[in-house]
């Protein structure tokens, strides 16, 4: 007769173990698309177009631009983590959060100097 046991393992339950979480809420999957939208959009405008008008002092410059460039790897990192969920439709609000970011600032940058060669290159 053997003396091990077999141990029962528990079934997690909650959100994180049900695939179709979100599609219960229906409202709420929306909801987190249109963020997920957004964080992806803001990305694209804040580390693309980073000019700001000349402060007094060189460090308070540099204080805002570090300021900024913080708060848009931020939401760089929470849109990778919404994108890591492998759910089709946060990865497709995420790609046409970036691609509408995108487009707004060379769309402006176009309309502000129609003379000037608009390159890929991030700022």
């Amino acid at each position: 007769m053997s003396m091990i046991m077999p141990m029962p393992m528990p079934t997690p339950t909650g959100p994180a173990s049900s695939n179709d979480s979100m599609s219960n809420h229906l409202g709420m999957y929306r909801l987190a698309l249109l963020f997920v939208f957004l964080m992806a959009l803001a990305v694209e405008v804040l580390s693309l177009s980073p000019s700001i008008r000349a402060p007094k002092t060189p460090f308070l410059g540099g204080l805002i631009l570090a300021s900024i460039n913080t708060f848009c790897v931020a939401l760089g990192y929470l849109v990778m983590l919404s994108v890591m969920s492998y759910n089709i439709g946060v990865f497709i609000a995420a790609v046409a959060g970036h691609f509408c970011g995108y487009f707004v600032v060379k769309f402006r940058r176009l309309q502000s100097s129609p003379s000037s060669n608009i390159s890929t290159n991030k700022v």
